[in-house]
């Protein structure tokens, strides 16, 4: 028989507040970075007890001691004493439906603090390591007594999904007296194989927790890629991470102070093709000038001998010089003085 089949009767914390499972939705779950930090131990664990039971198919460490494996959970290590597998699941994720069946690892710290960390599984014959997971655990389970087992290669690690992205929210235990726990909830699920989830059918009673109300608590979703194991093989792991894209900087433009003397008249200087626009402009300008001057000079010189053909219009030029200046005119030619480099 269920203890599932009958949850009226239940006492202890059970009718309180925080209570599990709950409907997961990642739409109405706050992002979690930093706070949600769970790592699971990779360490083997060499053996177990197991058992069925009205809470489900039970394994235990040897002894009842927390020898299934470790966890660090926000930096805190909890020990892994038990672990509980029911079918259909517990929580519902997403979609309304329950899913094959669901596993759940229930650790506790020193401080007797719980942590239980829950995985949905389905019927898959796909090959990985969650079907070796059960394979180790369901064939032996009976309902006289327990079973020691001897497990080889066999962890905790099997049984998390590969995705890496949970849920967490505060909760309880989901059979006994309810004792509030701190629960996980992987978002993907994991797979069994079709012959030990019809051994796990004809051994446990079909039954699950009702869900439950979330009240006024939050649900924060971690997206995975932070979440690590921590292999106990005396290696050294190297986590890499994408670098972020770099940010081209703009080129910086340097400003003038025009308050300053010397940056006044460096403003004020003008740049290359300034002076040689300048240089063109003077130089045509100059040609202009001088072209005109002797193209009316001739003019005028040319209209002088034609309304005077019988004046020598250069005598009268060289005469009047010699009259206005008192001195013989000459004509001096001088050298132009050159802007090449002497010859050596």
């Amino acid at each position: 028989m269920s203890i599932f089949s009958s949850q009226t009767t239940w006492t202890g914390m059970c009718a309180g507040a925080n209570q599990s499972p709950i409907h997961l939705s990642q739409g109405s779950a706050k992002p979690c970075k930093g706070t949600c930090d769970l790592k699971v131990d990779g360490t083997n664990a060499t053996s177990g007890m197991v058992a069925v039971s009205d809470e489900g198919l039970v394994l235990q460490g040897q002894n009842y001691s927390g020898s299934l494996g470790s966890c660090t959970y926000n930096n805190i290590s909890y020990s892994c004493y038990m672990l509980l597998i029911n079918h259909p699941s517990h929580h519902t994720i997403e979609k309304n439906s329950q899913a094959d069946g669901e596993v759940i690892a229930i650790f506790m710290s020193a401080q007797r603090e719980r942590l239980q960390v829950c995985v949905q599984f389905y019927v898959n014959p796909s090959p990985g390591p969650s079907i070796d997971f059960f394979k180790q655990i369901v064939p032996y389970a009976t309902t006289t007594n327990q079973t020691m087992l001897q497990l080889t290669g066999w962890s905790l690690q099997q049984m998390i999904p590969d995705d890496g992205s949970y849920y967490v929210y505060d909760g309880s235990l989901v059979f006994g007296e309810c004792t509030p726990a701190e629960t996980i909830v992987f978002k993907s699920s994991i797979n069994i194989d079709q012959t030990d989830f019809a051994l796990l059918v004809n051994k446990v009673t079909a039954g699950s927790r009702n869900i439950q109300a979330l009240g006024n608590r939050e649900i924060f979703f971690n997206s995975g890629p932070d979440m690590g194991f921590m292999p106990h093989d005396n290696k050294t792991y190297l986590v890499m991470k994408p670098l972020k894209p770099q940010k081209q900087k703009k080129p910086e433009i340097s400003k003038v102070d025009l308050k300053t003397t010397s940056a006044r008249e460096a403003a004020k200087e003008p740049g290359t093709v300034s002076k040689v626009a300048k240089h063109v402009n003077d130089n045509w300008d100059a040609f202009v000038e001088g072209f005109f001057f002797v193209f009316f000079t001739g003019l005028v010189i040319l209209g002088l001998r034609y309304m005077y053909p019988k004046v020598n219009v250069l005598t009268g030029v060289y005469d009047w010089v010699k009259n206005t200046t008192g001195k013989k005119a000459t004509l001096v030619a001088k050298p132009v003085s050159s802007t090449l480099p002497p010859q050596q």
